[in-house]
């Protein structure tokens, strides 16, 4: 048995430079900046590399919430940002799929004064299954199906394609959660919409009656991390009972209580 995740994924800003030219109001503003003047607010910044280690310049790094503050990186691959509001906001790097990087997204609770320095290793997409019009896929450790339609990305496009990325510890934003992370996954075409269940393939060594908490990363407008639900690892400890819903291809994490 596997677990089951119900998907329902929205409208969001997965590169807020088409969402503006869009027209989508519904999407928020893009500030980009490379100012780090003395404005109040927190303060972010970093180094920005691939899979190698290797520096990657004018990449666009984003906190977006109502508005999005963008800076590009520079020739080093470093980046800043200040003037950060108060609240939560999320934070990704635009990875450029078309350059074969998954996008690293997760929403950040922001500290007045504090400076934050989050160095990112963009990851190559993961596992790829393309569609093909089919009902589910297995993408690397995930089971995915389409529940009602078709997949579509946020100018409603078809989705010819689905992509699983796990993201190792180091190689992440942070995640503000009490809780053991056993996994995190970007998924991808990055903020594609629908409906849809997702299943790992994993339990994670974790005992009979063991409880997994599923969370993903809510879109920018409204931030934060979205309890799912609670799953159950089976009496057999190769699958999970119960359900948990989410509603964006964006981040899912898995954590034990």
């Amino acid at each position: 048995m596997i677990l089951a995740l119900l998907f329902a994924c929205v409208d969001d800003t997965a590169d807020t430079s088409k969402a503006a030219d869009s027209g989508d109001s519904g999407a928020p503003d893009t500030q980009e900046t490379g100012d780090t003047g003395d404005y109040p607010g927190a303060e972010v910044n970093g180094v920005v590399t691939d899979p190698d280690g290797t520096p990657l310049p004018d990449f666009r790094v984003n906190v977006c919430r109502s508005l999005c503050m963008t800076a590009r990186t520079g020739a080093d691959g470093s980046y800043t940002l200040a003037g950060l509001s108060p609240e939560v906001a999320s934070y990704y790097v635009q990875g450029d799929e078309t350059l074969g990087y998954a996008t690293p997204y997760a929403p950040i609770t922001w500290v007045v004064d504090d400076v934050v320095t989050i160095d990112i290793q963009l990851l190559h997409l993961g596992d790829t299954e393309y569609t093909d019009g089919g009902p589910s896929y297995h993408v690397g450790d995930l089971a995915i199906a389409f529940a009602d339609g078709d997949m579509a990305d946020i100018y409603d496009d078809p989705i010819t394609y689905v992509t699983a990325t796990e993201a190792p510890e180091g190689s992440r934003p942070p995640l503000e959660t009490s809780e053991t992370v056993l996994a995190v996954y970007y998924l991808a075409p990055f903020e594609a919409h629908g409906s849809a269940t997702i299943a790992p393939s994993l339990t994670w060594g974790l005992a009979a009656g063991s409880t997994v908490n599923a969370w993903y990363a809510a879109e920018p407008i409204e931030s934060g991390w979205v309890h799912g639900g609670a799953l159950t690892v089976d009496e057999a400890g190769t699958g999970y009972t119960g359900t948990a819903t989410i509603e964006a291809f964006t981040t899912v994490m898995f954590t034990a209580p």
